[in-house]
């Protein structure tokens, strides 16, 4: 076998048979098990054989690494500043010939008052492995062109998850009070409140005679992935969160490893020090706290946001608002552009709700950064389908098409006499969520034709 296996590690090092060893298992990993002797197996003549594992995983392995980071706190600050504004800087000037020799001279004696003045800490970070990743892109159209067409997904270690996880839960009580009041992201049942407060602000208001809503419906540009980890942090200083979460937040974002996966193939590892992996547990938080303070300040307009999907609305009437409107969607782009957040004109969209009998043969567009955003009659916002006449049969038959798909599923199950308790559980997990999602929208206003197609699913489904 040395000869037929030469590269593997033979694990079993204990008598099987009598004094004898002829039970044999090999592996690729030098000293990864060790074999303890069982009980015989009936009235077989061998022993039973443990294999127990006696090594540890790469993830295990990786030794804790330290980084001596200075300490700028507001004396070590003031003691630096003292100590360079005292000094003659004439005496290095004096005393070289060349700009290069000067620059090296002054660097150094300030480098040398930093580290006098200015305290050091030892602090741990994470291990490279832990933040290191696989990015999968997947296409957002059926045939994508450009590079927006693609959301890269982060696939990081399960390990990492377990501590975003943990950490997520003492950041979300830290901040809560600070989150943006229109954000409804990581709040219960909060893509329904999201959709729910839309539509019951657009209704109620266009009750009043004479008035009309205008939705424009913003897409980011791989928000998640180009948001600068320093304005981040320096947004969590200003909300109080403990500075022990802020070290571990900041090392988090900088210098992650990264791999892109297409198929089989594997690029090479790039770092990189900018925004939150998309597909991380932290991703939606994190991006939610970096916009938090991006909100309207004007009454007869409303900035709704869950994680990065936001909408901003104009509750318009006549010829009034319309210009409150569009400053309000400038500023919006304003703060975009000076936190690095860059705006998919190609795929945001604007619906108008204009239900008057004289009004206007067209509405001016939305222009941002000079290319017209499209008016169109239907949008997909948070899984719901919401048109311009508020007619919600796309959205009814868009769901009973999922829910007749996922029938097949329930077929088969049946077939092979799956147990009614986990049928009766994946019913209610998979399509009866699909079938109930925002129904409180729109089951009020079904037509007579999608009306009885629906319960008629539903009728099925409960036999």
């Amino acid at each position: 076998m040395d000869n037929v296996l030469p590269d593997s590690e033979q694990y079993i090092d204990i008598p099987t048979r009598g004094a004898t060893t002829l039970d044999l298992c090999y592996g690729n990993i030098a000293n990864a098990y060790t074999s303890k002797s069982g009980h015989q197996l009936g009235s077989s003549d061998h022993l039973n054989i443990q294999l127990v594992p006696a090594y540890k995983q790469k993830l295990k392995r990786a030794p804790v690494v330290t980084k001596q980071r200075y300490d700028w706190s507001d004396d070590a600050t003031e003691r630096l500043t003292a100590c360079l504004e005292c000094m003659d800087w004439g005496v290095f000037t004096e005393s070289v010939d060349t700009l290069d020799e000067a620059t090296e001279v002054i660097t150094g004696y300030i480098n040398f008052c930093v580290d006098c003045n200015i305290p050091c800490k030892a602090i741990k970070v994470y291990p490279k492995l832990w933040k290191t990743s696989f990015n999968v892109p997947l296409p957002k159209v059926k045939s994508p062109v450009e590079l927006n067409d693609f959301r890269s997904v982060a696939l990081t270690c399960s390990v990492m998850k377990c501590f975003e996880k943990v950490l997520l839960s003492q950041l979300v009580k830290q901040t809560n009070i600070h989150l943006d009041p229109m954000q409804f992201a990581y709040r219960e049942n909060g893509v329904e409140d999201a959709v729910l407060l839309y539509l019951q602000k657009a209704l109620s208001y266009l009750d009043t005679a004479k008035t009309y809503v205008r939705s424009t419906f913003i897409d980011f540009s791989s928000a998640f992935n180009i948001h600068v980890p320093h304005f981040l942090i320096h947004k969590l200083e200003h909300m109080n969160v403990n500075p022990h979460i802020l070290l571990v937040i900041h090392d988090f974002l900088l210098g992650k490893p990264q791999r892109v996966k297409m198929g089989q193939t594997i690029s090479d590892i790039r770092t990189s020090s900018t925004g939150v992996p998309q597909g991380c547990v932290l991703s939606p938080v994190l991006f939610s706290l970096y916009t938090s303070e991006c909100v309207s300040k004007d009454a007869e307009c409303s900035v709704i946001k869950y994680a990065n999907d936001t909408v901003i609305t104009g509750y318009l009437s006549g010829d009034k608002g319309t210009d409150r409107y569009f400053s309000v969607i400038d500023t919006f782009v304003e703060w975009c552009d000076s936190h690095f957040l860059q705006l998919n004109v190609m795929q945001t969209k604007e619906i108008i709700m204009d239900f008057r009998k004289n009004k206007a043969n067209g509405h001016m567009p939305v222009v941002i950064h000079g290319s017209v955003v499209e008016q169109v009659p239907e949008y997909k916002y948070l899984g719901t389908r919401i048109t311009n006449n508020l007619d919600w049969s796309s959205n009814t038959i868009a769901a009973q098409k999922t829910a007749n798909q996922l029938m097949f599923f329930i077929r088969q199950l049946k077939k092979i006499h799956l147990d009614n308790t986990l049928l009766v559980l994946f019913h209610k997990s998979i399509i009866q969520s699909i079938l109930t999602f925002n129904l409180i929208c729109c089951y009020g206003n079904l037509t007579k034709a999608n009306r009885p197609k629906l319960i008629a699913l539903v009728r099925l489904l409960r036999k």
